[in-house]
């Protein structure tokens, strides 16, 4: 950035990760070597519960009259201001409003990114004074109705104050339902339709940035990583895709009159293969908003849903998924992370459905565009095999840096956040070590699985047919990363992680826009 950015971040409403986003996108850009500053304006934030870090003591001034004794270092290149629990809004906003006004230029000395974490809430005005010194304005929400009559209600009240420049738009927990009448995308379409017509607004400049789908390895009320619950949602999310890639080719729309084919198609791919494929043709028409789809196109899609369902590995495929959901579910009401639970499914049940399936996709012809991810799937089983020792497990929680708190030792979430960001040198090291401890482990489960059941041709194997020791090693690396690090609440570096890759997107887009220069 070429001089300091002040960047405030809103919603509506709470509960839609405001705080979060603005702490991950402050650790992104410190991580980038960027000097950064988050303004907790916010009386409910809790900034430093989600770095794990301690409240200072010193309460909070009325009047600022040095900013520097309230910034507080955090991690490397990253600081708090105004962490302190607050008397009121109005004390918050006066800080804010004296930080901007008497204390621009030592922002803009000290400072590259500075980030004002905003109330939640539409309705007080308390932060409108200041609002429109920021340089840019982004706006957080979720796809739920409340989220966006809330964003559109603060949208309608800040017109005055931030006129007619662009707002910036982060969905968080984002998921495309197109089959529904609510439109995640369509965030004033929601607003208006929600409120009277008094109360409607025209659209704004609203530039979407940033699509983060939910990650639950971002829970923060875990002490310690839950790594079968994690290793298992990799084994649902391969399974999800091996489902998809199971289908027969989807009937081409021609001149069907479809309105979208993107939208037949993710209609289409929602399909079991058990259901009537009457009632889903109807059920289409209703999603196409169409009276009757023509004669032939109703042919072509009872042809594909027959053939749909007549696929004996589809159906186990989406079966194995519904076991390892609904033993994750089994996973998740259990205190203790590592606990083995004893619930109505089991892991022997996990087995009796992974095992037979891979052993049917290691019969598929070798150019078969399932057989990557049947490879993937033999993987990610291994982990869930590797972890489900104790052993293992142990080595996981005596790498963790942790602390005592009260008799008891907890996971230290700061001083690890702190070594991720700062890229500590010891800290990687050991990291390394630790993968380089585990990994002839998982390579004789892998070899175990592979001779057990038959599955020598789901390996992945390099140009001249060896197995591709390399890219296990990249693969299992990746996955450590994850589970060392899940439940920390951030998402800076997961190469693999579907919500680290949309936030960084988002960080890289939002960062374009804030690099070019502010008009008057």
């Amino acid at each position: 950035m070429s001089r300091s950015r002040i960047l405030a971040i809103a919603s509506g409403k709470g509960g839609v990760g405001k705080t979060l986003t603005s702490v991950n996108i402050a650790l992104t850009a410190a991580r980038e070597g960027v000097r950064t500053a988050l303004v907790d304006a916010d009386p409910l934030s809790n900034v430093m519960t989600m770095l794990d870090h301690p409240l200072p003591e010193r309460a909070l001034p009325d009047k600022l009259d040095d900013p520097e004794s309230q910034a507080f270092i955090v991690a490397p290149r990253f600081e708090v201001l105004f962490p302190q629990a607050k008397k009121s809004a109005d004390q918050a906003a006066g800080l804010v409003m004296d930080l901007l006004t008497d204390h621009r230029s030592w922002l803009y000395e000290r400072y590259g990114l500075v980030i004002i974490d905003m109330p939640a809430g539409a309705e007080s005005d308390t932060y409108f004074p200041y609002l429109s010194m920021a340089d840019a304005l982004l706006l957080v929400t979720n796809p739920e109705p409340t989220a966006h009559v809330a964003a559109g209600t603060l949208l309608k009240n800040i017109r005055k104050s931030w006129d007619k420049r662009p707002v910036y738009l982060w969905h968080n927990k984002y998921v495309p339902r197109p089959e529904e009448e609510f439109d995640p995308d369509d965030l004033i379409g929601n607003y208006n339709r929600n409120v009277d017509k008094s109360d409607r607004i025209e659209p704004p400049e609203l530039i979407p940035v940033a699509f983060v789908p939910p990650d639950p390895t971002l829970d923060l009320t875990k002490a310690d990583p839950p790594v079968l619950v994690d290793l298992h949602r990799s084994m649902v999310d391969t399974l999800d895709g091996l489902a998809d890639a199971a289908l027969p080719p989807l009937p081409s729309p021609g001149k069907s009159g479809f309105r979208s084919s993107a939208l037949v198609a993710y209609f289409l791919r929602k399909t079991a293969g058990n259901e009537n494929p009457d009632t889903l043709i109807a059920d289409l028409e209703k999603f196409l908003g169409a009276e009757k789809l023509p004669d032939e196109v109703r042919k072509e899609l009872r042809s594909w849903l027959v053939s749909t369902g007549s696929s004996p590995l589809r159906r186990q495929v989406i079966q194995a998924g519904e076991v390892v959901n609904l033993y994750i579910g089994d996973l998740e009401t259990k205190d203790r992370t590592f606990a083995s639970p004893a619930g109505p499914v089991s892991l022997k049940a996990v087995d009796r459905e992974i095992a037979p399936l891979l052993k049917s996709l290691s019969c598929l012809p070798s150019n078969s565009p399932l057989r990557k991810m049947a490879g993937l799937l033999l993987f990610r089983y291994t982990l869930v095999k590797l972890f489900s020792s104790e052993a293992a497990q142990k080595v996981i929680f005596t790498f963790l840096p942790r602390r005592d708190e009260k008799g008891q030792s907890v996971r230290d979430r700061h001083r690890q956040i702190v070594r991720l960001i700062g890229k500590d040198a010891a800290y990687q090291e050991r990291y390394f070590a630790l993968v380089k401890k585990l990994y002839p482990v998982m390579s004789r489960q892998l070899n175990h699985l592979v001779n057990t059941f038959g599955l020598q041709s789901l390996l992945f194997r390099d140009d001249e047919g060896s197995v591709a020791r390399n890219a296990y090693a990249r693969l299992f690396n990746a996955t450590m990363y994850e589970i060392i690090n899940s439940g920390l609440g951030v998402v800076a570096g997961f190469r693999f992680r579907p919500s680290s890759r949309a936030f960084r997107k988002g960080f890289d887009e939002l960062k374009r826009h804030l690099v070019q220069p502010r008009t008057a």
